[in-house]
């Protein structure tokens, strides 16, 4: 699996309903490890041969360069989600009570494998 984008860690506070830390794959297996141990680690997890991420440095390059070659001066971009900064300097009680919240009105605990088999018990009771 080739991602365009960095590692999701954390999740988006800005509006967009997505899992919680806890239940993000690639939060689960960051431990501090090399990159190719987790990357080896993501990969075992969601049953992949490989996985390949963005660098978030070059993501944010070629995001600014390609802005600053449409005449668009970028100050910065928001990357919380790859990174976990928050413009407005959230805190681990915000983030306990966020979970709590969204992971109150689940039907099932969330697994690393969640997404994948909602999808797949979709796709068999189409057949």
């Amino acid at each position: 699996m080739a991602s365009a984008a960095p590692p999701v860690r954390f999740p988006n506070i800005y509006g967009i309903d997505m899992p919680t830390r806890t239940e993000l794959v690639a939060s689960k297996v960051s431990d501090g490890s090399s990159t190719l141990d987790y990357e080896e680690s993501v990969a075992a997890t969601i049953g992949a041969d490989r996985v390949f991420y963005q660098d978030l440095n070059d993501l944010k390059l070629s995001v600014t360069e390609e802005a600053s070659a449409v005449g668009v001066n970028l100050t910065g971009l928001d990357s919380s989600c790859f990174d976990g900064v928050y413009v407005t300097g959230t805190g681990e009680d915000y983030f306990r009570n966020l979970a709590a919240q969204r992971s109150s009105g689940r039907a099932r605990d969330a697994t690393a494998m969640h997404m994948l088999d909602t999808l797949e018990v979709t796709k068999r009771q189409r057949t």
